[in-house]
């Protein structure tokens, strides 16, 4: 009897640690779901004109990328699908973002991230490129900045 005890405890003991609720990377994945308006662009320390619009929609495990240029009249738009691995344990926290699509299909763009509220914070390298270590795109990296709203409307 008291060894049915035991497997039971333990047992129960492997099903809580495998919960997904006290997984950090999908409490964070549930953060970040929903629409992202940037308020701010630097790429390669070069900060983006008011004709350019970035949005990110993050749903479930996928990413869609918007970038659309104004120009008069015309708008000029390209979206990519990325999917997405997060490491909220790191500092600053990790977050790959892989093309489903395109010349970089299935190589992961390096970056951070750090989720604050109805703010994201989103810097990136090229593939193949080190992981940025802080919220910034110097002139001549190859880092790509985004400071992020969460849009109210959807």
């Amino acid at each position: 009897m008291r060894a049915c005890w035991l497997v039971a405890l333990a047992a129960g003991l492997l099903l809580a640690a495998d919960s997904p609720k006290d997984d950090p990377a999908k409490k964070e994945a549930e953060g970040l779901q929903g629409k992202w308006v940037a308020e701010k662009t630097v790429i390669s320390g070069k900060e983006s004109g008011k004709n350019d619009q970035t949005t990110l929609v993050v749903e479930g495990e996928s990413v869609s990328w918007k970038y659309t240029l104004l120009m008069g009249d015309t708008a000029k738009s390209s979206t990519i699908q990325f999917t997405f691995k997060l490491d909220p344990k790191k500092k600053p926290a990790e977050i790959d973002l892989i093309p489903t699509e395109g010349p970089f299909k299935g190589k992961a763009f390096p970056s951070i991230y750090l989720l604050d509220g109805d703010t994201l914070k989103l810097c990136r390298s090229q593939p193949g490129q080190p992981r940025p270590t802080e919220f910034a795109s110097k002139e001549g990296s190859d880092h790509y900045l985004l400071i992020l709203k969460r849009s109210k409307s959807e």
